[in-house]
């Protein structure tokens, strides 16, 4: 596993590239982000080789719900400029949502209750028509994000990650996974150490932040050794991403992720 700073919620007084280079100086090798849409993609690229750090996941839509087949060609065209994107970056992962959000992490069009079998099915049709975008001989992960309803996101189809890996399995392409967020999912209440044990081997990418608060580790109720532990022991090989807002300084938030991360 590789640990991987959001540079989203950390050092927001800097520019982004300017964040690129702080991470850089805390220890880590790698980096994520949402939007590549508010960005200066070759200016971040440039500043990720600079401080010999990889971007390693960002949004592969930002627009249009995987759920409406309506969206399809919305969806699509958000992808393919992500994949422009991508490919100044030579990034692994792409995330997917259901559901486009808006400020503050919105559902624009939320939906009652918990995707269905017909939900599914149109979000593997549209997923799979994603990977049929994706040029031949390009190596990239598409990854679906279970979002919880309980606080952040109320209207989100997929809040359950047993929906998310019911959508993996019905696209059934190995190149499309689950990303698991763990304060989410601690969010709706469920036990992660079992979700480590029925899930790891379909993950491809995982978000850190410790619940309640979505700060840095060790501001919460989780303990982030016995999960990420056992995240490794199931044979997970990727990144973890640390998306959290820091409790006091950016600094101290980096400080505690290397801390966990050197006691793993």
């Amino acid at each position: 596993m590789e640990a991987c700073i959001c540079i989203e919620m950390l050092h927001e007084e800097l520019p982004y590239e300017e964040r690129i280079a702080a991470v850089a100086s805390a220890g880590f090798g790698a980096v994520e982000f949402w939007s590549w849409k508010d960005k200066d993609i070759p200016a971040i690229a440039a500043a990720a080789r600079s401080a010999g750090v990889r971007v390693a996941n960002f949004s592969g839509h930002r627009e249009g719900d995987l759920l409406d087949p309506a969206q399809r060609g919305l969806v699509a065209a958000d992808f393919d400029s992500a994949m422009e994107a991508r490919s100044l970056l030579d990034c692994p992962n792409l995330m997917l949502l259901a559901q486009s959000l808006g400020e503050g992490g919105r559902v624009l069009r939320p939906r009652p209750g918990e995707a269905g079998p017909s939900e599914i099915a149109a979000m593997a049709a549209c997923v799979r028509a994603l990977l049929g975008r994706i040029p031949a001989g390009v190596e990239v992960s598409l990854c679906i994000e279970a979002l919880n309803t309980a606080l952040d996101h109320p209207g989100y189809a997929v809040s359950k990650l047993s929906s998310a890996a019911a959508l993996v399995s019905e696209v059934g392409d190995p190149r499309f996974g689950l990303l698991l967020d763990f304060y989410h999912q601690a969010m709706m209440g469920d036990d992660l150490l079992s979700l480590v044990a029925g899930y790891a081997r379909i993950v491809k990418h995982v978000h850190v932040a410790d619940a309640p608060g979505r700060h840095e580790p060790g501001t919460g109720a989780i303990d982030w050794h016995a999960v990420l532990s056992a995240l490794g022991e199931a044979g997970y090989e990727g990144y973890v991403g640390f998306e959290c807002s820091p409790s006091a300084s950016s600094e101290a938030a980096l400080e505690a992720i290397a801390r966990l991360w050197r006691g793993l």
